[in-house]
């Protein structure tokens, strides 16, 4: 029974090697009261030709969906628009795969399912990271851009589509 629980997530380790991406960098800002200061950019990205086929068929679907008033799940977040403004909230507390939109992908419930561990794992990491940071921006490609100052969300916008 012990083997089995160790290799579950060897196999998803297997469905999901490199899906993903988060790149990390820094830049200097300046303000309207010249003083500067350094903002962190925080960048999820598909990686590899699979990855990105399947990101910009979800990603047009959820832009779809967001954009006719639908919630769109992204493991432990949701993301939707509410009074016109796009929002950026906790949703499941541990991300399995009912916790996502999966919008009428046909894909093997293995391979969906690591690809979205890993997004999920990233989309933590880098918003734990922002967090952080006195100034950071968390960009998921072809989605959404979350603008972060001392550690609070302050600004989501769609990155990529117009809504």
């Amino acid at each position: 029974m012990q083997l089995i629980l160790l290799l579950i997530p060897w196999l998803f380790g297997l469905g999901l090697a490199q899906s993903w991406r988060l790149a990390q960098s820094q830049s200097t800002i300046r303000t309207t009261t010249l003083h500067e200061g350094s903002a962190w950019r925080y960048t999820l990205s598909p990686v590899g030709e699979e990855a990105k086929a399947l990101w910009e068929e979800l990603s047009s679907q959820y832009q779809a969906l967001l954009r006719a008033g639908h919630r769109v799940d992204l493991g432990r977040w949701r993301l939707y628009f509410l009074g016109g403004s796009l929002r950026f909230e906790p949703h499941c507390p541990k991300a399995t795969l009912p916790c996502f939109t999966l919008a009428g992908v046909a894909y093997e419930p293995l391979r969906l399912g690591g690809f979205f561990h890993e997004l999920d794992t990233l989309l933590g990491r880098a918003l734990s990271e922002a967090q952080k940071k006195p100034r950071a921006s968390l960009t998921l490609i072809r989605l959404v851009r979350l603008e972060l100052e001392e550690g609070r969300i302050k600004a989501v916008k769609p990155f990529g589509w117009k809504p």
